[in-house]
């Protein structure tokens, strides 16, 4: 629960190279991405930048997790791709 956090811990949890948190935010900001998506529907069109920015995060953190943890990043990533290529 990030709001309960300490400024301390929720650096630490923020950290890039804290992978395992790398891998919950992506999987995080992507639902949270198509939920508010599918809520707004076409008023969406205002906050397109934040589809831009949501991709390009995820498609960083997934680009800098070691191979290992790569496979915890097939749905993020694949959406990702759904999302630039409809």
């Amino acid at each position: 629960m990030t709001n309960k956090m300490t400024d301390e811990d929720f650096a630490e949890f923020t950290d890039p190279q804290n992978h395992t948190a790398q891998i919950l935010l992506a999987h995080f900001f992507m639902l949270d991405y198509i939920l508010e998506a599918n809520a707004i529907g076409p008023a969406a069109t205002p906050f397109a930048f934040q589809k831009q920015i949501t991709l390009a995060w995820v498609e960083k953190a997934a680009a800098k997790l070691p191979p290992r943890h790569k496979q915890c990043m097939i749905w993020p990533v694949g959406m990702v791709e759904q999302l630039k290529n409809p």
